[in-house]
């Protein structure tokens, strides 16, 4: 592959052709690297999928390849396929929505695994996907006409479909508090996994409801002790006994931060003591231990890895604690954590914006909807029937 193919995946091609000449085999590879390490594990997995099912899509409807640049021709015929009114097809038969052998073609292929039609957010998402990849490919203006979005608006305000919540059941603090269970009794101790698990749930929820993938990207070397004034101290695992006001967690880069920005999570109380008591017993396990992730794997046999949880390890830790406190496993996840920070939040008549401070929710209409949840079921608006 040339310096100017290669650089493609970085640039659009234009731009690609005319810095050939100035770079190295060396400084493309280690610029591919530092691109593929600044997008997150997440999103690159879910533009891969758009783009594989995309690709099926235009086979299955078109006879040929995804073509760059995608004609708005291409965009319309995705949305008109994907977002159709159900009650609508069962009248109007086969011209309508999605062709029944485009349908069947890509159940047969195994990537139509839902129902039609798909939720607007899923089309939104697809489309933003093939957007980016042809941005990259040198065609900034590809599907982002007037008319594109004119109709995938339109379509997403005529959908009958509630939006799917990535956690039916909000993990407020009643419900933690079940999930985790009693402290042990004086002289009781904990196994590894119960602690481990405990101290999982209980800083998750603690700084703010963190999301599954950045639990995992917490590490040792990061967690440091507050002070009176609020100043960051010394590293737990430099000082483990020094008296401290709460700890700070170094964030570090994530889906919506970057080491630059310094941010940090605050963690007191009780998620403080257990997270102390968890980094301990991890340096008793593994004596010599300063660095790498703080959640870690633990095998049949009880043994602590290397390792960082996988975002698919933690939404199970959360499952298992839910079924063992008797609440629906289905009906709850790991991003009921971060809805029930908020929601419990709203309970406890804290301002949004100092929720928002410690959650680090960006958006305000993120945040706002739990907000508004609650103050609608809670609300003497509700109540006005008597």
């Amino acid at each position: 592959m040339s310096v100017a193919d290669a650089l493609v995946d970085l640039l659009p091609v234009a731009t690609a052709d005319r810095l050939a000449g100035h770079l190295t085999a060396g400084d493309v590879e280690t610029l591919r690297d530092l691109v593929r390490a600044s997008v997150p594990d997440n999103t690159v997995r879910a533009v891969v999928s758009d783009l594989a099912y995309l690709e099926a899509w235009h086979r299955a409807a078109r006879g040929a390849p995804l073509a760059w640049p995608p004609a708005d021709g291409d965009g319309l015929a995705f949305i008109a396929h994907h977002l159709f009114r159900a009650e609508e097809r069962a009248v109007r038969g086969d011209g309508y929505g999605m062709p029944a052998a485009v349908e069947a073609a890509l159940v047969a292929e195994g990537m139509l695994r839902t129902t039609l039609p798909h939720a607007p957010a899923t089309v939104a998402r697809r489309l933003a996907s093939w957007r980016r990849i042809a941005q990259l490919r040198g065609f900034d203006a590809a599907l982002s006409s007037i008319t594109v979005r004119r109709t995938l608006a339109a379509a997403r305000k005529a959908a009958d479909r509630p939006r799917q919540r990535h956690s039916e059941t909000a993990v407020t603090r009643a419900l933690l508090d079940r999930m985790i269970g009693a402290d042990p009794l004086p002289g009781d101790a904990l196994s590894l996994r119960e602690l481990r698990d405990r101290t999982l749930l209980l800083v998750a929820f603690a700084t703010g409801g963190r999301r599954r993938s950045e639990l995992g990207l917490l590490r040792l070397e990061r967690v440091v002790r507050l002070e009176q004034d609020g100043a960051r101290g010394a590293a737990l695992v430099d000082a483990p006994a020094q008296a401290a006001h709460g700890l700070a967690i170094i964030l570090g880069r994530t889906k919506t931060t970057s080491a630059e920005d310094d941010t940090f999570l605050v963690v007191t109380g009780r998620a403080q003591a257990h997270l102390e008591a968890w980094i301990a017993a991890l340096g008793a396990v593994r004596p010599g231990t300063r660095e790498g992730p703080i959640f870690r794997a633990i095998d049949r046999w009880g043994a602590v890895g290397e390792g960082a949880l996988s975002g698919h390890a933690v939404n199970a830790i959360v499952k298992a604690r839910a079924a063992r406190a008797g609440i629906d496993a289905a009906r709850v996840s790991a991003h009921g954590l971060r809805a029930g920070y908020l929601t419990e939040a709203s309970l406890q008549g804290v301002p949004i914006e100092a929720a928002m401070r410690h959650s680090l929710h960006r958006s305000v209409q993120a945040a706002v909807r739990y907000y508004r949840d609650q103050e609608r079921a809670s609300g003497r608006a509700a109540r006005l029937a008597g």
